[in-house]
């Protein structure tokens, strides 16, 4: 959902040259802990007013706020009252996971995705990263954020056609730096949730590899494993489905020949 925030200005406050910068952090917190998502603009007329999607209606509440999120607010609030608008739907965004109770979860993204990166395998609905604890003894999930950005950047490179060899080496191979990375933060997600976090292997690349990636069994394509080899079963919620493997807790895209 897309919102317009008007940050006005309260009786007696004054804004100097610190001002913008303090709003600037405190969209950035807000962003780090999944309250709004990527591609948020801060806008200087009269008042400021910043444009933002939230995954939620309740996204802004100070109950979804993480200790930066809270520090920030509390001395955007000496000198701001906080006005909300909804002014529509972002297409580019999709609907979040509105599920009573969240189950296993599948870590994907890609170039330009501004969703979370943790899909609810229940629904098949991104899940705020707000509502998802911390790890690495780290309030904001520096690890994600940071991880989201060099997947989309290294997705957009290869898009472009540049750098080719190393691009597609990062994105395909199951032990490349990038998904190492990416697999150890759903392993460790897991780890705080208590239950299982697949990590997508992105396969539109398969040319790339020389390994078979599907097999007939019992007249049904199956997809092998990039990482063991071994056949992955196949999982379906409505219009959700993927390919699992549970030793390597990788997930991939069903077959569509």
């Amino acid at each position: 959902m897309f919102y317009r925030i008007d940050f006005i200005l309260k009786d007696g406050a004054a804004v100097d040259s610190r001002t913008q910068q303090l709003l600037c952090d405190f969209l950035c917190a807000l962003m780090r802990n999944g309250q709004i998502l990527r591609g948020y603009n801060l806008v200087r007329g009269k008042n400021y007013c910043a444009y933002v999607t939230m995954p939620e209606e309740s996204s802004l509440d100070e109950g979804n706020d993480n200790k930066y999120v809270s520090l920030y607010r509390a001395e955007v609030s000496k000198i701001f009252n906080l006005s909300v608008h909804m002014l529509g739907v972002n297409a580019s965004s999709m609907e979040y996971c509105s599920c009573n109770t969240c189950g296993d979860l599948e870590m994907q993204t890609l170039s330009g995705d501004i969703d979370s990166v943790f899909v609810c395998m229940n629904c098949g609905k991104p899940v705020p990263l707000y509502k998802l604890p911390h790890f690495y003894d780290d309030e904001e999930n520096t690890m994600v954020n940071m991880w989201q950005d060099s997947y989309s950047a290294m997705d957009t490179l290869w898009l472009e056609s540049l750098v080719d060899r190393y691009t597609g080496r990062q994105l395909t191979l199951p032990d490349s730096a990038l998904n190492a990375s990416g697999r150890d933060i759903a392993a460790e997600m897991g780890k705080a949730l208590g239950y299982r976090v697949y990590y997508n292997m992105y396969d539109d690349l398969g040319w790339y590899t020389k390994k078979p990636k599907w097999a007939e069994e019992d007249g049904q394509m199956v997809r092998i494993c990039p990482s063991c080899g071994k056949l992955m079963h196949h999982y379906a919620v409505g219009d959700y489905e993927r390919e699992l493997c549970d030793d390597c807790m990788l997930s991939s895209e069903p077959y569509e020949g």
